[in-house]
């Protein structure tokens, strides 16, 4: 019963991850292009495979969970560089954040209060949503770039530049001096 239970979730977890990589990964891609997705995709899944094995190194990733969530949160990044170029940018970054929010409320709270261990790397989840954002400002396209948002986009390379430095470093000493 345990084992097909887990083996349920996981499949549900893929399952979700593989919807919103098609329906949000599919709109980003025709307007940025799918190299740029691409990119964004890949720093998430980097950025929540190193934050994950400094910061939860007990849970196993299999899945594309920190790529799944850049891919979401690079729509946030979209709007913030694209603000008065588009319709409606509140009432979508609300809903976007919203989203966001939501899930990682339910997910830290199922898992620090309820104590349901499922295996699911959370730490890989918000890692990625941050890169996305980060990454998402510098890869994917600035329509008509301002003196703020060339600043900004300054800030996000530096960023996650230094994040992904750092967490590459205590990876490096963790392995090496900590796990001993």
């Amino acid at each position: 019963m345990h084992i097909s239970t887990v083996s349920m979730k996981r499949v549900e977890h893929l399952t979700v991850n593989l919807c919103v990589q098609l329906l949000l990964g599919i709109p980003l891609e025709m307007v940025h292009k799918w190299w740029r997705v691409v990119l964004v995709y890949l720093a998430g899944v980097l950025a929540g495979s190193l934050c994950s094995s400094v910061t939860d190194p007990d849970v196993n990733l299999a899945g594309g969970s920190g790529g799944v969530y850049a891919i979401l949160t690079a729509h946030i990044a979209t709007i913030l560089m694209n603000w008065r170029e588009m319709s409606f940018p509140c009432i979508q970054l609300f809903i976007y954040l919203t989203v966001i929010v939501g899930d990682l409320a339910m997910s830290i709270y199922q898992r620090c209060w309820l104590r349901r261990s499922n295996g699911v790397g959370y730490v890989a989840h918000l890692a990625g949503a941050l890169a996305g954002v980060l990454v998402g400002i510098w890869v994917l396209k600035n329509f008509r770039p301002t003196k703020k948002e060339t600043y900004l986009w300054w800030v996000a390379v530096f960023t996650f530049s230094v994040l992904m430095g750092a967490m590459i470093v205590l990876n490096f000493v963790y392995d090496t001096w900590l796990r001993k």
